[in-house]
């Protein structure tokens, strides 16, 4: 489980990359960062980033978005 950078959501690592836990509703929702073999995520400021371990990649967003979806 990883820090999403709000206040309503984190982020589960899955084999398939970060899946988007609404945290206030308690509901797993269909929304997923694809990641191979991922990693770590690290929110700071206005944005989150997240690690995708298998290939170097990374992920930027706006937290704040989560909230309509993705």
């Amino acid at each position: 489980v990883n820090p999403a950078g709000d206040e309503g959501h984190v982020l589960v690592t899955t084999t398939d990359g970060f899946r988007v836990l609404d945290a206030a509703g308690g509901q797993l929702t269909d929304d997923t960062f694809p990641a191979a073999d991922p990693g770590h995520a690290v929110a700071h400021g206005e944005h989150t980033v997240l690690f995708a371990d298998g290939t170097g990649d990374i992920t930027v967003f706006d937290p704040h978005a989560l909230a309509d979806g993705m």
